[in-house]
């Protein structure tokens, strides 16, 4: 779970930055990456294999799978959301 956290961290710290700035090509992808990862994260085993072997279409419709549970488990676990959210943007913007 904490590798998962430190993930979501990540993830909101681009989140964060990419609402107050335009992000150079190379950090843009990388916070792609990682959102990618996070997303992954909600998928089944059988989704996931699917995903890895499925065509563009069939990916696409796993990712949004995977996005929309992304964003159910965000909705459940709301504080601890905004508490993650609010010490990404800390350090982020700290120094």
């Amino acid at each position: 779970m904490t590798d998962f956290i430190s993930l979501l961290a990540i993830y909101y710290a681009c989140d964060e930055a990419a609402t107050q700035m335009l992000l150079p090509k190379d950090e843009a992808m990388h916070c792609a990456k990682i959102y990618k990862t996070v997303k992954l994260q909600f998928l089944s085993s059988d989704d996931l294999h699917s995903y890895q072997t499925g065509d563009t279409a069939q990916k696409a419709t796993i990712m949004q799978l995977a996005y929309l549970r992304f964003k159910e488990w965000e909705t459940q676990n709301g504080p601890q959301v905004r508490d993650l959210r609010q010490s990404s943007a800390d350090l982020l913007w700290q120094g």
